[in-house]
């Protein structure tokens, strides 16, 4: 179940290069568009899973304003623009979930954007992403992607992360999946479910911590020994009761 995507460009160039690096990174272009008339009629048509606008384009109105037309499908929109301003920010508001990208574009941010667009309308809204790329999605699900599809992970069902670089390997009890993310960037999702990064490269979820050891200034989840660094041991005795 691949990602729809809808492009909103009126640059031929970057149409191209849109269209190539969503191809790369395994999503479904279901239409490229150059006007807001166009948008707008293939938005109503076709309710794709992200939309990548960019804020100037030809017709009656601009990628905000189009965004604030189509706020009530909850589709995620990635806004583009060679000059991001703070009138473009306040403009977007009213699109409901969104993120910005400069020109020119990088495959790992575009990636990075629409996974963290996805997993916060999974966490915030229990309704369906759409029935064309993902089932329906629950408020304590993130969707993780795999190859040209995307895995649902119960976040209740997670023991730790682990980050090697730009690579994060998120552990359940009997499996693992690797990401091409920041562990910084599953903060926000995970947190307010009892996950805390205890380190700079490991992130736990609290309810899977078995042993603690103040000797060595370690954890232990899931058999897997665990370092804590000193802001981490303090976060932990503030979360965790030690009698």
């Amino acid at each position: 179940m691949n990602l729809q995507v809808l492009i909103v460009e009126d640059n031929i160039s970057y149409q191209v290069e849109l269209r190539m690096l969503i191809a790369e990174l395994g999503f479904k272009v279901i239409g490229t568009v150059s006007s807001s008339s166009e948008a707008l009629e293939l938005i109503l048509a076709s309710n794709p899973d992200v939309i990548i606008m960019d804020i100037q384009i030809e017709g009656r109105h601009s990628g905000t304003e189009i965004g604030a037309l189509v706020k009530d499908k909850k589709i995620p929109i990635i806004f583009l623009t060679a000059h991001p301003t703070k009138q473009h920010f306040e403009e977007a508001q009213d699109s409901g979930l969104f993120a910005f990208l400069s020109k020119p574009i990088e495959l790992f941010e575009l990636q990075q954007t629409i996974h963290l667009l996805i997993n916060q309308r999974s966490i915030k809204s229990p309704e369906t992403i759409s029935g064309n790329s993902m089932e329906s999605a629950s408020p304590t699900s993130i969707y993780l992607k795999n190859k040209e599809s995307f895995v649902r992970i119960d976040i209740h069902d997670i023991s730790y992360l682990e980050s090697n670089g730009n690579m994060v390997t998120v552990f359940l009890d009997e499996a693992e999946h690797s990401v091409r993310r920041t562990i910084s960037s599953f903060s926000d999702e995970l947190e307010p479910f009892d996950f805390l990064r205890v380190h700079r490269s490991f992130m736990v979820n609290l309810n899977k911590i078995t042993e603690v050891h103040w000797s060595d200034y370690t954890l232990v989840v899931n058999d897997k020994t665990i370092p804590c660094s000193r802001q981490g041991r303090t976060k932990l005795r503030e979360r965790l009761k030690f009698l």
